[in-house]
């Protein structure tokens, strides 16, 4: 046979065309972004959102795009009848550009898959939310300024201002707000009415003297007795009963005078008086520390913080009472730049330490690797016989994780309170067994990671990691999910890249198949175009095969059986389109 080396540059022609495919997919996206759901995303994603979606549609679109670039080199060379040798040695020389081209598109595909659609599936869910949260948010905040419920609309429009800062459109809404604001807030700190002073009558025991010289005497002899009030009030009374001008009269006012002296000397100088109430306010706050009672340490401490600010005893008392209070509550302004992982309407039925259920909703929730905030709580507790036991409401909760006996819990905290006004605090609503009911918290028997997942795998497993998916595959069955959907996706995403190979492998079979005979000259073009769409639709099937098969396997094998199974299947499948590849005649010269 004779030797033949196909011409031809295939990895520039699949760097080419690939490159062509995703700037025309990308394009094409920015003029029908066809987002999922129908969401209208907020004019700040405009740009970010359909470039996400033009490389997310060339990704799933990659294999077809990929095996039409592993074809198309075939089409650049007329190629003569072929001889009736197989298995040439000459010819996998031939080939070996194209098997390059394969493991390297492989390897990218592995990547994509692994890598680039969790983050750019990731991004997506998060702009859908947080447009669909920016919306929510922005009407409950107009609503509850008009009912001049100006704490919770601030929280709100915080919300607003984190995801999209720069529009304008609500300024007088912003402004509204944080007038109110302030108007409560100097509502809770104004001073109460005060009460009137009413004048003093006759000292006990004392009662009115008679006369001048009576009066007198008992001054002086208050006087001498050190109650000097009583021998000022006595001695402005000889003054006033004597004649002007009289002895009594002056002596009376020497009297008051000596008496008015010595009440000078008891009374303690302004700093005196400072550091006597700040030691007072500070022992008080020190005995509420001492009794865990922190929401009212804390507030002690914060305000001596304004007054002694150098002492060192109240800010260590205080950042003991702040770590303390954070135990029982939290503070609004923690939720004001709380724009994490956004989702509304979010439900969860989680175990309970009872055996029995809890069932919890949250209007809008945001989660952070350490913490999550919610708002518009409601929480129900079921016994293991699916009775109800109690039931919550709150505006705000923060949820947190916390060690207990070694393990690892999640609780939710119900209190929310301001961090300078000690008027302003949110407590739960609680109704049902007294048991249950009253405390600021409520401890859920999941760990905080397991509570995370369980939050994402309401909105489908599409921005999941491999690792993602088999944590939920083992851990998400007690919560309420069918732990046999994240095994399928499993399966199907590896399915996806280890038969990759195979159909490349079939791609180049395909293409030195019907390789070209004779010139092509222009239907070269819209072959470029054409080829994709039919892989692009043979794959679709196979997609459809493969699902279907991920899904039996799960039901009927378990996940590791699966994998075996799937490696075994694309292993032989691999072997064998190599060998249909090396049976292939070679051509002559």
């Amino acid at each position: 046979m004779a030797k033949h080396k196909l011409t031809g540059t295939p990895p520039m022609i699949a760097v080419i065309y690939n490159f062509t495919a995703l700037i025309v997919l990308i394009f094409f996206r920015f003029i029908y972004p066809d987002f999922a759901g129908n969401v209208l995303l907020l004019d700040v994603f405009w740009f970010k959102a359909r470039l996400a979606r033009g490389i997310l549609t060339y990704v799933d679109m990659f294999p077809s795009i990929f095996m039409s670039a592993l074809a198309l080199p075939f089409a650049f060379k007329i190629h003569k009848q072929e001889a009736e040798t197989r298995f040439s040695r000459a010819f996998f020389d031939s080939l070996r550009p194209h098997l390059l081209v394969c493991i390297i598109g492989t390897i990218i595909y592995t990547l994509l898959c692994l890598i680039a659609v969790p983050l750019l599936g990731n991004y997506e869910i998060r702009i859908q939310r947080e447009s669909r949260l920016y919306r929510g948010a922005i009407e409950r905040a107009e609503l509850l300024a008009g009912e001049e419920k100006w704490i919770e609309a601030a929280s709100f429009f915080a919300v607003c201002e984190q995801i999209w800062p720069e529009n304008s459109r609500y300024d007088a809404l912003a402004d509204r707000i944080a007038t109110g604001i302030e108007r409560l807030r100097y509502s809770h700190d104004a001073p109460g009415p005060r009460t009137k002073k009413t004048s003093l009558g006759a000292l006990p025991g004392v009662g009115d003297p008679l006369n001048a010289q009576d009066a007198l005497a008992l001054a002086k002899k208050a006087l001498n007795g050190e109650r000097y009030y009583d021998a000022h009030w006595l001695a402005n009374t000889a003054e006033r009963l004597a004649k002007q001008g009289s002895v009594e009269a002056t002596d009376a006012a020497r009297t008051a005078s000596l008496a008015w002296n010595a009440i000078a000397r008891m009374e303690p100088s302004q700093d005196e008086e400072l550091l006597f109430s700040i030691y007072r306010r500070k022992r008080e706050g020190y005995e509420a520390l001492i009794s865990s009672e922190w929401l009212r340490a804390y507030y002690i401490f914060r305000l001596l913080s304004n007054d002694a600010p150098s002492d060192p005893d109240v800010q260590k008392y205080l950042t003991m009472s702040e770590r303390g209070l954070q135990t029982v509550a939290f503070f609004l302004d923690e939720m004001d730049g709380a724009v994490g992982d956004a989702q509304l309407d979010v439900v969860f039925s989680l175990p309970d330490e009872g055996s029995g259920r809890v069932v919890i909703r949250i209007e809008a929730l945001t989660n952070f690797s350490d913490a999550a905030f919610g708002r518009g709580l409601e929480v129900l507790g079921f016994s293991q016989q699916s009775k109800l036991v109690f039931r919550l409401s709150s505006a705000v909760v923060k949820i947190v994780p916390v060690p207990l006996n070694g393990r690892w819990y999640t609780t939710l905290i119900l209190r929310a309170v301001d961090r300078e006004n000690a008027m302003l605090v949110r407590e739960p609503v609680w109704t049902g067994n007294a048991a249950y009911a009253g405390g600021p918290q409520l401890l859920l028997d999941i760990p905080f990671e397991e509570f995370l997942l369980a939050a994402a795998a309401q909105n489908g497993t599409q921005g999941f990691f491999l690792r993602d998916l088999w944590t939920a595959a083992e851990t998400l069955g007690r919560d309420g999910y069918v732990p046999q959907v994240f095994a399928a996706e499993i399966i199907r995403m590896i399915a996806e890249m280890v038969f990759f190979p195979a159909f490349a492998v079939a791609a180049l079979i395909i293409g030195w198949k019907y390789r070209a005979r004779f010139r092509v000259r222009y239907a070269l073009f819209p072959m470029m175009v054409v080829m994709p769409l039919v892989f692009h639709l043979g794959g679709t099937l196979m997609r459809v095969v493969v699902n279907s098969l991920a899904i039996w396997l799960a039901l009927s094998w378990g996940i590791i059986a699966s994998l075996a199974i799937t490696m075994a299947g694309a292993l032989v499948l691999f072997t064998c389109s190599l060998f249909i590849l090396a049976a292939q005649r070679s051509a002559e010269e």
